[in-house]
């Protein structure tokens, strides 16, 4: 089993018990790459999530595991009627202000359980490309390597 697998498994069961409110799911998942982008943007050093990927990916795996795919959609659907409007259509100020109502919100509401287990996913993807860390500074772990021998 990948780790990306172990996550999506470990997630579902959350799940469990999870009450739908009236919203639909019939939002397009087009606005997922928006939505990483918000949470993972770009820098000087690293891409954005979209721009690895990462939206496609965390789709593949969400549609594999019912569950998950029940609260992208509701979630997706929130996100795009929480500002009384399309949510790409709002500002970028706004756009804000919904993700941290969302991560403030209560784990057992719509909200805060897309929110979680979404930016949990996301950053899993993100971080296993190469080319995430690729412009960070870091040092070389010398595990691969082995430890130094002061027995030779």
């Amino acid at each position: 089993m990948k780790r990306r697998e172990a996550l999506v498994a470990m997630a579902a069961p959350l799940l469990v018990g999870f009450q739908p409110a009236a919203a639909q799911p019939t939002v397009a998942r087009g606005i997922l790459a928006h939505f990483l982008d918000l949470i993972i943007p770009a820098d000087d050093v690293t891409p954005s999530a979209s721009a690895l990927g990462v939206h496609t990916e965390l789709e593949d795996a969400v549609r594999s595991h019912a569950l998950l795919s029940q609260l992208f959609d509701y979630g997706l659907s929130w996100l795009d009627q929480a500002g009384g409007r399309s949510f790409l259509s709002l500002s970028p100020e706004t756009q804000q202000a919904i993700l941290v109502h969302a991560a403030q919100a209560d784990f057992n509401q719509i909200p805060g359980r897309f929110f979680a287990v979404a930016r949990l996913l996301a950053t899993e993807i993100y971080f296993s490309k190469s080319e995430a860390i690729a412009g960070l500074p870091l040092n070389k772990a010398p595990q691969p390597d082995g430890y130094l021998p002061p027995w030779s």
